[in-house]
């Protein structure tokens, strides 16, 4: 996995520690993953940029996250069945390759009273 995550989220005694993210790669790191800092672009990466880093890290799968619209990745030159465009709610199993909905949560509004 390549990520362009700050380490500043995953810094203990930083103040922008997010356990979160600290848990979501710690659980990558023991499940096998390989982690990967040491690319980097811009938050609003070109075109070519993109492709780059696709052609550099040859991953299984490219999943836009954060885009305007996630079917411009279509328009890169980046193989098409490479792509997974997920929608709201849905998550990617990375072992099976299949995508999924996760029921959506739902709570009981407590009726608090404060004296």
């Amino acid at each position: 996995m390549t990520t362009q995550m700050w380490n500043g989220y995953l810094d203990k005694s930083h103040s922008a520690f997010d356990n979160h993210k600290y848990e979501f790669i710690n659980n990558a790191k023991a499940r096998g993953t390989e982690i990967r800092y040491d690319l980097h672009t811009s938050g609003h990466a070109t075109q070519k940029a993109i492709e780059d880093v696709f052609k550099i890290t040859k991953p299984d799968v490219v999943i836009p996250i954060h885009g305007e619209d996630p079917k411009n990745f279509e328009l890169l030159n980046i193989p098409k069945e490479k792509i997974v465009i997920l929608n709201d709610g849905e998550v990617y199993d990375v072992i099976t390759g299949e995508t999924f909905l996760i029921p959506a949560i739902t709570y009981k509004p407590m009726n608090v009273k404060f004296q």
